[in-house]
């Protein structure tokens, strides 16, 4: 075995090393992630544009308390597309150099998220079948049972795609850091 000076890699003789850009289902992975981070990390960008010249051309004359009101939304409304584009950006980041602790740690992240999001409109459809089924209804109010009925569909049409989107990206994640620690230990025996 020989020791390359100045460097921690042992090159042991008849043996090449795979190069990742040489394996077809890591490239495959890696090509459908990027594409994947890079229209998520591309539509939150577009989202922050959007905020930022909405809340320029809009001009609050309103009291104080709405107008306290409305700076607390936008807060909210400009810090969720700009985390979001920070953790797209990560992702895209570790997906390119190809860093599976990275990859790991963003599949996890989108499981925890996964897990918030279906809490969260587990408990805000319970909310609203409470507060539907103990309400007697008058017959003025029967077109807005129907349209909060359809938005709640709609909401959940939403959520289920996003769903099936974040659990793709988590298997691909996981995926790809397996290929990857996988081909860093392999080694092929010259003939």
């Amino acid at each position: 075995m020989q020791y390359a000076q100045g460097s921690e890699k042992v090159l042991v003789p008849g043996t090449v090393p795979i190069l990742l850009t040489d394996d077809r289902e890591v490239q495959r992975t890696r090509k459908i992630l990027l594409i994947i981070f890079g229209i998520l990390l591309g539509l939150n960008i577009l989202s922050i544009a959007v905020f930022i010249i909405n809340s320029t051309t809009t001009t609050s004359t309103s009291t104080t308390a709405s107008a306290y009101y409305l700076k607390q939304n936008r807060t909210y409304t400009f810090t969720q597309p700009v985390l979001s584009a920070i953790f797209y950006a990560l992702a895209f980041y570790v997906t390119y150099n190809y860093h599976p602790t990275g990859l790991r740690v963003v599949a996890w992240l989108l499981i925890i998220a996964t897990v918030l999001l279906c809490l969260s409109f587990s408990l805000f459809s319970i909310l609203f079948i409470i507060i539907i089924s103990g309400v007697p209804i008058h017959e003025q109010l029967d077109s807005y049972v129907t349209v909060s009925g359809v938005i709640i569909t709609v909401l959940g049409i939403i959520v289920a795609v996003s769903l099936v989107i974040q659990i793709i990206l988590i298997k691909l994640c996981f995926k790809l850091a397996r290929l990857i620690n996988a081909n860093k230990k392999v080694s092929i025996p010259q003939v």
